[in-house]
């Protein structure tokens, strides 16, 4: 708080407001883009006096009545001169440095170029420069507001507002208080405009609005509406897996990016694009990244959503799908013959864009593998492993995104070049068997 001394000049920038406190108890409160001079301020045990300069801009003034004292409070401007006892009332001045004056409670003595008009409660008056007072006009009723939500979620901000008979235009102001003194905007709108309301900060308003009629005498407040604005987080953008994606894999890693006023995420995956035949529900997501268990191999749908703090869910983000493709299968191997001193093989095709892939190798294990060779034919010709009675086989497909698939089960060759050494052991006891 900081004193205010006689002559002192005071303005108010385009946000701004000042509220003056005087030692009675009256109170006036300075609006935007404002500019007034403590011209006079006495008080003694009978009377009080105080004579306000207002040069520019809106003054609200709440004077209190004392009982024993003689109260003359005097709001002058460039063209008028307003006097009151205990009451509460708007003075303000426009850039052709025309005043008006309104009466919410009380009395007030308007004058100029000699002559002088009371207004009483519910009254105004239009003072020009150089003239003197219009005749004191009605003040309008407030309109009310139509259908205005408590809780919004998403900005623009927009309400409407009823008809009010003679208004041309309605002031409406944003406040922090319930006594609209701590304006965060300020609007003029046209009786059948609708009001929006963007780049808000999320909190706690009130809402107050006001008629305004032919000559710009602002009427009576309305009773000011509370409301609160918690954005709904924005649809975030899955930045993985990629639209339409064709994954080698049953499980699936998905990652997007954190959003404003997220919480959380809520993750849905489904074998229809109507999200009926949901496989994944995942609705308390804490990072910017979820990765599924095993699915089965087929196309599907995901859809992704941001929940605020106070777990109110925003909107999905669109569809997208992607599928699980199988790795090409294990092929068949139709033929496995020894012609000449060399293997024979061949197998089923997987179809085009296929690569085969063939080990040979001395073990079932195929630790020890003795081929191991990349071929589009569907057949290939193998030189036994050295020394090697029986020798195994295995091929599986790669498919063009080099995925590979399983390898066919283990097939045995048995090598004519060499008598197996177990057929020798299994013959010598048959013949001490004979013996």
């Amino acid at each position: 708080h900081d004193a205010v001394a006689v002559g002192s000049d005071i303005k108010t920038g385009h946000d701004s407001a000042v509220e003056l406190s005087f030692a009675d108890g009256t109170v006036l409160l300075m609006r935007a883009d404002s500019s007034l001079k403590v011209s006079t301020s006495k008080m003694s045990r009978t009377h009080v006096l105080r004579r306000i300069y207002l040069q520019a801009g809106k003054v609200i003034s709440n004077i209190k009545a004392a009982t024993g004292r003689e109260n003359r409070y005097e709001i002058q401007t460039p063209s008028s001169r307003a006097a009151a006892r205990g009451t509460e009332y708007r003075v303000s001045v426009d850039d052709r440095l025309a005043t008006r004056a309104e009466v919410l409670e009380g009395i007030v003595d308007t004058a100029a170029m000699g002559q002088k008009v009371t207004l009483n409660r519910n009254e105004g008056t239009l003072v020009r420069m150089n003239a003197p007072p219009l005749q004191p006009s009605r003040l309008l009723p407030p309109p009310e507001a139509i259908g205005m939500e408590p809780l919004y979620r998403k900005l623009p901000l927009t309400v409407r507002f009823s008809k009010v008979e003679g208004a041309a235009a309605y002031s409406v102001v944003l406040t922090r208080d319930p006594a609209a003194n701590d304006i965060i905007r300020g609007m003029i709108i046209k009786p059948d405009e609708l009001l929006e309301v963007g780049d808000l900060a999320e909190g706690s308003y009130y809402l107050s609005s006001y008629s305004i009629d032919a000559i710009g005498l602002e009427g009576s407040q309305s009773t000011p509406a509370a409301l609160r604005l918690t954005l709904q987080p924005p649809q975030p953008v899955i930045s993985a897996p990629a639209k339409d994606a064709s994954l080698r894999s049953k499980e699936v890693a998905f990652t997007w990016q954190k959003e404003q006023n997220a919480s959380g995420y809520h993750l849905q995956i489904a074998a229809d694009s109507e999200f009926r035949r949901l496989v994944v529900d995942a609705a308390a997501i804490r990072e910017t990244g979820y990765t599924t268990g095993s699915l089965p191999f087929g196309a599907y749908h995901c859809r992704l959503r941001a929940t605020a703090e106070d777990g109110f869910a925003g909107e999905w983000s669109a569809p997208q799908r992607f599928s699980l493709v199988a790795p090409p299968a294990a092929p068949q191997i139709e033929k496995l013959a020894i012609e000449g001193k060399d293997g024979h093989i061949s197998w089923g095709s997987l179809g085009d864009g296929i690569t085969y892939h063939v080990q040979v190798a001395r073990d079932e294990e195929f630790k020890d593998i003795t081929t191991d060779t990349k071929l589009e034919q569907l057949e290939i010709t193998v030189e036994p492993p050295p020394g090697a009675s029986i020798f195994y086989v295995r091929i599986r497909g790669i498919d063009r995104e080099n995925y590979a698939g399983d390898f066919s089960e283990p097939q045995s060759i048995v090598s004519k070049t060499r008598f197996p050494l177990e057929f020798i052991g299994v013959f010598a006891v048959l013949l001490l068997l004979a013996l």
